[in-house]
């Protein structure tokens, strides 16, 4: 019998827990929520930040730039400022242009993510595709920059993805993770990608991949193609089925900017379930995904505060907003971040239980030249109507935008489908019709999803964007 067959009800046991609390959180979403709430005010209230509030309500809306001010204090060693908790370390966030930020890690923000990832193993394990032996390569975010050390003492950035997870439920997965040796050495991309794709061509055992982002996939598979020759197991490159033909899952985000890279990974892995991660950021886990679930995600309320703030600017609790609309999403979190503006959108599709599941639609962000307030979502939702290639991004360019397309030739008419599909967009179009904006044009821009990936600010974890500034 396999490893995992022999340990599978042991695992599965250990996982339970985080199951059957989030399935009664979902139940009484109202009670879970108040629960959250004053857990994470107990503790934030004692900070330097939270003590100038006298109750929860008092706080008011934040963005990264109201909280960088009180995160670098804490940061350099001051003591209470934004926690009480000791900080394990100091988070980069992926970001979409600009430096990083920081988010510290404590104890209870980490067991919110152990809880997550547990809660979705359990799910996987009972209603997934079947696996034999559990092995799973586990992408961890390469550090290509080396350690280094804030000024509390703390790190900046795990080493290792894994540590995310509290340290009973990493030691009891440890046994079927799978690790390229020398990878912690890798210190830029081409290497990364030379270790992986050596060890992973000889695990003909490999059952299921964990990655950020769908384009780090395809990109690691594109390698692949490319050096074969260097390769084990090179005749089978490319039919991944047979080269893995124990594959069941890929885990990666699949929703907002990375649907059209993710639906490209689906054609190309057709025996195989890849399924999105819901909505999680660096910040916290907002949304578990699960099997038979696939257009949202269940809402960590157990766990998570998450309040929606509607585009006229009123904020409702998460039990409260309306099937079918879209909201900006508010989270507060046990780590220092109170009312929060994440920065993305979400629209509200169905009840997993009594709570309202949420589907990641895109970040917030805007684009304006003339008025136009393209949004991320629209743009998402005119490439996919006009059947843009995975990969192809918007700019501003000028008095119009320009669709970068990651392949050496652009397709006969997509710009003007593109443009067409924009148009949909009441201020785009008005924009269109009287001159101010030029139709979008289309240049090939091969190799623009490796080039963007290899810039991200955190390597391997780039959301994709498809509107870039």
């Amino acid at each position: 019998m396999s490893a995992l067959g022999w340990l599978r009800p042991l695992v599965q046991a250990a996982l339970a827990p985080s199951a059957r609390r989030h399935r009664r959180a979902w139940a009484d979403p109202t009670a879970a929520q108040a629960a959250a709430q004053e857990r994470i005010w107990s503790g934030l209230r004692h900070t330097a930040y939270g003590s100038q509030f006298g109750a929860f309500d008092a706080l008011p809306l934040v963005t990264w730039e109201d909280m960088a001010p009180w995160m670098a204090r804490q940061e350099a060693g001051e003591a209470n400022v934004v926690t009480r908790e000791r900080v394990l370390v100091w988070e980069p966030t992926s970001g979409s242009g600009g430096a990083p930020k920081r988010i510290p890690y404590t104890a209870l923000l980490r067991s919110a993510f152990s809880s997550m990832f547990a809660a979705w193993a359990h799910d996987v394990l009972k209603h997934g595709p079947p696996l034999s032996n559990g092995r799973v390569w586990f992408s961890v975010t390469p550090r290509f920059d080396g350690t280094a050390t804030a000024g509390d003492g703390a790190p900046v950035g795990t080493l290792d993805d894994r540590d995310y997870l509290d340290g009973p439920l990493r030691a009891l997965l440890s046994p079927f993770w799978l690790s390229p040796p020398g990878l912690a050495t890798a210190r830029e991309p081409e290497s990364w990608r030379r270790c992986v794709a050596q060890f992973l061509c000889a695990r003909r055992d490999l059952e299921v991949i964990s990655v950020w982002s769908p384009t780090l996939l395809a990109v690691l598979l594109d390698w692949m193609e490319e050096h074969r020759d260097e390769l084990p197991n090179s005749s089978l490159i490319g039919d991944w089925q047979v080269l893995w033909p124990a594959l069941r899952l890929v885990s990666c985000w699949d929703a907002g900017s990375a649907a059209l890279p993710a639906a490209a990974l689906r054609l190309r892995l057709p025996h195989v379930l890849v399924q999105g991660k819901g909505l999680l950021a660096t910040e916290c886990p907002v949304t578990i995904p699960l099997i038979g679930e696939p257009n949202a995600g269940a809402p960590l309320v157990a766990d998570v505060l998450i309040e929606l703030l509607d585009d006229r600017g009123d904020l409702l609790p998460l039990i409260e907003g309306r099937d079918g609309e879209a909201y900006e999403l508010v989270i507060s979190q046990p780590a220092g971040l109170a009312r929060y503006r994440l920065g993305d959108r979400v629209e509200l599709r169905g009840r997993v239980g009594n709570a309202p599941a949420l589907r990641f639609l895109g970040r917030s962000r805007t684009s304006d030249l003339v008025g136009e307030k393209l949004s991320e979502a629209e743009v998402i939702a005119a490439l996919h109507a006009a059947g843009a290639p995975a990969g192809s991004a918007l700019v501003p360019a000028g008095a119009h935008y320009r669709l970068e397309v990651d392949a050496e030739r652009v397709a006969k008419g997509l710009a003007a489908r593109v443009d067409a599909a924009l148009c949909g967009a009441h201020h785009y179009r008005l924009a269109r019709q009287l001159g101010q904006l030029g139709p979008v044009e289309a240049v090939p821009r091969a190799g623009r999803t490796r080039e963007v990936l290899d810039a991200a600010p955190v390597w391997g974890a780039d959301k994709g964007s498809v509107l870039r500034r």
